[in-house]
């Protein structure tokens, strides 16, 4: 390769990777307007703050030990019981 067609093929990789940098950069967010009257709330505060720790467990936690307790030799060792209506809707 040439000294030349090195520096074209670094600018081309740059370019390229400052276009991906503009394509997935973050966009501007307005945030929404404050209303005390809804907002304030003790339980609403700590509700937003353990949120994300609830649905961490139930994805790792919760979810797998259910799908554990539904096969077959498991669920009738422990009396897992099938739900009618959930049955239907795996169809």
């Amino acid at each position: 390769m040439k000294h030349g067609s090195i520096q074209r093929t670094i600018r081309l990789a740059a370019a390229r990777v400052a276009i991906l940098a503009l394509l997935f950069a973050p966009l501007g967010a307005l945030a929404d307007e404050h209303d005390p009257s809804t907002s304030g709330h003790p339980l609403k505060v700590v509700g937003t703050i353990l949120y994300p720790v609830g649905w961490l467990l139930d994805t790792i936690l919760v979810r797998p030990l259910h799908w554990f307790a539904h096969l077959g030799p498991v669920s009738t060792l422990i009396g897992h019981e099938s739900d009618s209506t959930m049955e239907a809707d795996d169809d």
